[in-house]
């Protein structure tokens, strides 16, 4: 081949290998440390800050001093004898079922019954627009891995037969039946017409099934003494001293040394590494102009796909099926209450310092974020979030008169932002409902 065929001349090749030397080293850094960051899912994972996700469940066991795993990989392996093995709301698939076959060996196992399914709302990925109950074929589906004799109901019970020492607040319940494979569970927290939590030994195994999410997910952790109830079933079926180890395969986070990851890692890359050695490259000639066209263009592909989709995905995410997110440190935002359309009637609402006392800055900004999002779900929203704070504080109006939900929003956050700045002017700060900072 003579030097007019060649398509990299001799010192564009060696400056190749030397960034690609470098690239390497940074690739396997990323590999390491790249993929701890989280993933985005609506679904009922402990990634998912949704309604009927299990975010906040890891965030509060965490705040009372259980030490939790999160495993997207070899999970069998971390759930010892000390260990509590969670498997909840197995999602549909076949990979699904091989994880789900493969943990039921486990020691101790808490096995939580899928409900629901949400649909991703459009103006905002981390919430769902609605949820719906889940077809009952599915959660009987989940139960048959452990017994085809498990037998599932819905419905209404007003009256809970408790061992852990509160009552759920649960709205049209899933629960299991006492006749068939039910009978063999001992109940800890029952209602006329069946058991929503129970426990039983199968050879050395003890097994706990929760019948209904709705205690531990994002939506109903905070309704009554669901919490408290959470923690008691935890503190519970925890062994002594041992760890909370959440299984997430069966939500279809699988990390491992499979083609799709290295793909995704190898296209890492080529979106970065190789477009920075780029200008170096083309400045000592020796490409063709078709050849130089060529490769500006494929790499600008790559580079900009992340600009053109909602969740910002990049060609090697798109291939290796993962979303990657950053979960920044807890801080005030920019205040939005001074521009107000009803600031005049903001101070018109008293709130009491254990009130206030209830929230942190992460449910300041989520408040800010449901303020701020507009659009046509923004009123629905707003009237939810408003329900809920107002429940959980137990506020009521002076006059008795219901506030329209934006107004009251407004009000709290006001009041909610000059008690969270106050105590960061002391040295105190709160970064969610859970931190026990709060003196």
């Amino acid at each position: 081949m003579t030097g007019s065929d060649r398509v990299f001349s001799p010192r564009t090749l060696g400056i190749l290998f030397l960034v690609g030397g470098i690239a390497a080293v940074a690739s396997f850094a990323l590999n390491v440390f790249g993929d701890g960051l989280g993933r985005r899912t609506i679904g009922a994972s402990t990634f998912s800050v949704s309604a009927i996700g299990h975010g906040n469940l890891v965030d509060l066991l965490k705040a009372e001093g259980f030490q939790v795993v999160v495993s997207t990989n070899q999970t069998r392996q971390k759930a010892g004898p000390g260990a509590l093995l969670v498997l909840a709301e197995p999602s549909p698939g076949a990979q699904t079922e091989r994880s789900l076959q493969s943990m039921l060996g486990a020691p101790n196992i808490l096995i939580v019954v899928p409900k629901w399914s949400g649909t991703l709302a459009e103006e905002n990925t981390r919430w769902i627009e609605q949820a719906d109950l889940v077809e009952i074929d599915r959660p009987r589906a989940v139960l048959a891995e452990l017994d085809s004799g498990f037998s599932l109901r819905r419905g209404r019970v007003t009256n809970w037969r408790t061992s852990l020492g509160a009552s759920p607040t649960l709205r049209d319940p899933q629960l299991l039946s006492a006749g068939g494979a039910g009978s063999r569970l001992t109940p800890m927290i029952a209602g006329p017409d069946g058991i929503l939590m129970g426990s039983m030994r199968r050879g050395g195994q003890r097994i706990w099934i929760l019948s209904d999410p709705d205690l531990l997910n994002n939506h109903g952790i905070d309704n009554g003494n669901n919490a408290e109830l959470a923690l008691a079933l935890f503190t519970a079926a925890t062994p002594t001293g041992g760890t909370v180890v959440f299984d997430e395969t069966i939500h279809g986070f699988l990390d491992g040394s499979t083609i799709w990851r290295a793909a995704r890692n190898l296209l890492r890359e080529i979106e970065f590494f190789m477009p920075a050695s780029l200008p170096f490259a083309l400045g000592f000639g020796g490409e063709s102009q078709w050849t130089t066209l060529a490769t500006l263009g494929w790499m600008m592909i790559l580079v900009l796909l992340p600009f053109f989709n909602r969740d910002r995905l990049r060609a090697g995410d798109i291939v290796g099926g993962t979303w990657v997110i950053d979960i920044p440190r807890a801080g005030l935002l920019r205040d939005i209450a001074g521009r107000s359309s009803n600031a005049p009637r903001v101070k018109s609402y008293s709130f009491t310092k254990e009130q206030l006392d209830v929230y942190g800055i992460y449910e300041l900004q989520t408040l800010e974020e449901v303020l701020r999002s507009g659009g046509t779900q923004s009123s629905k929203w707003e009237s939810e979030v408003a329900r809920r704070i107002q429940r959980r504080i137990r506020w009521q109006a002076a006059d008795h008169i219901p506030p329209a939900p934006s107004t009251f929003l407004e009000a709290f956050y006001t009041a909610l932002r000059g008690h969270l700045e106050q105590k960061m002017l002391l040295g105190v700060r709160r970064k969610d409902k859970f931190d026990q900072t709060n003196t």
